[in-house]
């Protein structure tokens, strides 16, 4: 498929407003693979990507998920606001063709981080997090730190969303967790 048959795609899964940020997460994604050293086609089309299933209803993302050899509903343990990683990285591998390992791991851990993320994996989740389009409290602090120090966009990314999901009395998914506690004790990305 081509870059145009990709954003086809996305304008029949995504409203306006989702489609834009699609948009600015990939252009996000290459300016940080160009700066860190990851593969920069793959970075933006991780970023174009990410978010394709996120407008499905939820019970359409789990099918998609139980049809999936890639993915397993367990991964989501059961939290709803995840569903479209894991959905969108078994449909970009189903639906799309997209065979690459790195590419659907990105897809799949770009709302949750995990430990030990690969250059693919770290680009596309703070890309996610830094879009121009993304518009709350702090996001100039990270930005900053994006552009600086990428273990420390890291750090203080994971310690937002942990402090804001225990903030609401939301789930934490456990990959959110445990990649908290690597990277706040690791001294370097490990790559």
């Amino acid at each position: 498929m081509t870059e145009k048959d990709y954003l086809e795609v996305l304008k029949r899964n995504l409203d306006e407003k989702r489609y834009h940020h699609s948009l600015c997460v990939a252009s996000s994604a290459r300016e940080l693979a160009k700066k860190y050293g990851a593969d920069v086609e793959k970075a933006y089309l991780c970023g174009l990507l990410h978010d394709v299933t996120k407008q499905l209803k939820s019970e359409i993302q789990l099918q998609i998920i139980e049809k999936s050899d890639i993915i397993k509903v367990e991964s989501t343990q059961g939290i709803e606001k995840i569903y479209h990683s894991k959905s969108g990285a078994a449909y970009v591998h189903d639906a799309l063709g997209i065979n690459d390992p790195e590419i659907i791991g990105a897809i799949s851990c770009h709302t949750t981080a995990k430990p030990g993320m690969n250059r693919l994996e770290t680009v596309l989740y703070i890309a996610d997090f830094i879009s121009s389009d993304r518009d709350y409290p702090d996001v100039e602090v990270m930005r900053i730190l994006a552009r600086e120090d990428l273990l420390q966009a890291v750090k203080y990314s994971l310690a937002y969303t942990v402090g804001d999901l225990v903030a609401r009395r939301l789930s934490v998914h456990t990959d959110t967790f445990a990649a908290y506690n690597s990277y706040i004790a690791a001294g370097t990305l490990g790559w």
